[in-house]
């Protein structure tokens, strides 16, 4: 447990310390840190501490507080990273809620206490490094409410995926004018290794015979919507947006022209949008 110890100055005033061993253990390192003439706040401070596991509570800065209270709001990690989210150009609402989603769940709980910039108080390499590991293991964020459920171990892949996001995140640090940082603190990041059984299979396509069986079993008025998935290889919300009209004829050869598809905003409301790929026409065999 840490302790406050207090101590008089030659001036009359009383320094306090808060004194603690780092984790707890005995070969931890000792720490401390100092409150001038106030010792609620050196109070405050050692149930922070205590409730870290005897450990700096995450973004404070030594002698000066927490980074939040020193930084200007929108150079902390959440706010940040939203709005760079928000400034995507290119991509679906969806995909946008998505990315909010990511930073919710599997970034600020680590990181919302720090700061994108450089120096005291910012996000480091070696605090990616650990953000990794983390998510690996399925370890608890440090700002994981109290009794939440226990986090899943994250396979590599989306470790991977994850971290990409962090990276474009930070990269918009240094790339800010005037930059905020000088280096990406995601680069160089080394990642899990995929097992055996966790390397992403080749894409494979069904034959003609084996998609004749697969098709045999299908319900009757199911088969039409199968068959436009089979014949064309369109994705599920290109083929239930095809209208009338998207039925041609190429050739003297029946054909559909897919040049719209469902897609989601970032309120999760469907709206008719540009496919994925370019507009395209698919003649049957």
């Amino acid at each position: 447990m840490a302790r406050v110890v207090a101590r008089e100055r030659k001036d009359g005033g009383v320094s306090y310390y808060v004194r603690w061993v780092a984790g707890g253990s005995r070969g931890g390192k000792n720490e401390s840190e100092i409150f001038a003439d106030d010792a609620d706040a050196a109070e405050r401070f050692k149930s922070l501490v205590d409730g870290h596991g005897q450990h700096w509570p995450p973004g404070w800065i030594r002698v000066r507080g927490f980074v939040e209270h020193l930084r200007s709001s929108d150079e902390m990690f959440e706010p940040f990273a939203m709005k760079q989210i928000r400034l995507l150009t290119g991509v679906q609402g969806d995909t946008k809620a998505r990315y909010r989603r990511m930073v919710e769940q599997s970034m600020s709980p680590w990181f919302k206490s720090f700061s994108v910039r450089d120096g005291e108080g910012g996000i480091n390499r070696e605090m990616v490094q650990m953000w990794i590991n983390d998510l690996e293991a399925g370890a608890a964020a440090p700002h994981d409410p109290a009794g939440r459920k226990p986090r899943t171990k994250f396979k590599p892949k989306t470790v991977a995926n994850t971290h990409g996001l962090l990276h474009a995140i930070l990269q918009a640090a240094v790339d800010a004018e005037p930059s905020l940082r000088a280096t990406n603190a995601c680069a160089y990041t080394r990642f899990p290794r995929l097992d055996g059984d966790e390397l992403e299979e080749e894409m494979t396509f069904l034959e003609r015979q084996e998609f004749g069986w697969i098709f045999g079993c299908i319900a009757e008025d199911a088969k039409d919507l199968t068959e436009a998935f089979g014949e064309t290889g369109g994705r599920w919300g290109e083929v239930t947006a095809l209208l009338p009209r998207d039925l041609r004829r190429r050739n003297s050869r029946p054909a559909i022209r897919i040049q719209r598809a469902w897609k989601r905003d970032e309120n999760g409301k469907a709206y008719m949008g540009a496919p994925k790929t370019n507009v395209r026409l698919h003649q049957s065999a």
